[in-house]
């Protein structure tokens, strides 16, 4: 019987350590990962630390209605494949979804070309009230904010922790609003080189009766109400939501036009849904 290193669950998250056990599964180290002294970290290449470090695209960054800044999750996907190649890196879990109160939490591993490269716990809030966020997805949103976290500690985007970059994004990115229950919350900028009208209360469109062509499938009303339904929990109104489908009505579109955007909504959804990760100047509380 072998024995070796592993990262071993320990039941609880924050707790994983690395431990001499042997390969043989136990109700211990079932779900270990094998990681022998020598596949801890590895040096990086100078064009590999630049393109990690590389500043953010201030547009990209994302608001909260809390008013927490962060970046999407493709933003950390598309810096480690470009950093390492695609299919280069993972994020391994040996550790079973834990759900507690509404706060569901889940270890992940950042491996690199085989190479261990750190360890954080991503949480989600889960509520099976919330019809459109199921488990599944919760569970995938507790990866997507562990991503972020391991690739912090890669060094990405480290200006979303810096109190004078998310000074400066939010005067000229973001603003704040008073919602239908009198309380303040923050929201992005509408980019427009003319001054808006003050934004209209979000109301489902209903599709109009037309002639549709048989080869085009136009987007139906459910689709609709789904659209307005993801835009109300984003905190986007009326005119966000034409810009980001690029038509006046939403009855003007395709399913074909509409599909992948209402899955990059959905997504923005699921981003701003795990608890946030702490300001520069407090610690995360699990």
């Amino acid at each position: 019987m072998e024995s070796g290193k592993a990262i071993a669950t320990t039941g609880e998250p924050g707790k994983t350590q690395t431990q001499n056990v042997e390969t043989k599964k136990t109700q211990n180290v079932e779900f270990a990962i094998q990681v022998s002294a020598s596949d801890i970290g590895m040096n990086l290449a100078p064009e590999q630390i630049a393109i990690i470090a590389a500043p953010v695209n201030e547009a990209d960054v994302e608001i909260r209605p809390d008013g927490l800044i962060y970046l999407p999750w493709p933003f950390y996907v598309d810096r480690l494949n470009k950093a390492f190649g695609n299919g280069s890196w993972a994020t391994p879990t040996n550790m079973q979804p834990q759900l507690k109160d509404n706060l569901m939490l889940r270890e992940y591993h950042l491996f690199v070309k085989g190479k261990y490269m750190g360890t954080a716990v991503g949480e989600n809030n889960y509520s099976p009230a919330n019809k459109m966020m199921t488990y599944g997805d919760t569970i995938e949103g507790c990866r997507s904010n562990a991503l972020m976290r391991l690739c912090k500690g890669l060094g990405m985007g480290l200006e979303l922790w810096k109190p004078e970059f998310i000074r400066n994004w939010k005067a000229k990115y973001a603003e704040t609003y008073t919602d239908k229950e009198g309380k303040t919350k923050w929201r992005k900028k509408a980019i427009s080189h003319s001054a808006e009208p003050k934004p209209k209360v979000i109301e489902a469109e209903v599709v109009e009766s037309r002639p549709v062509p048989k080869d085009i499938p136009m987007i139906n009303q459910k689709q609709i109400n789904q659209i307005w339904a993801v835009a109300k929990e984003i905190g986007w109104e009326a005119p966000e939501v034409h810009k980001h489908f690029g038509a006046e009505h939403l009855k003007e579109l395709t399913e074909r036009d509409t599909a992948v955007k209402i899955a990059s909504m959905i997504e923005i959804r699921n981003d701003r849904e795990p608890a946030a990760e702490a300001p520069a100047n407090e610690e995360p509380k699990f």
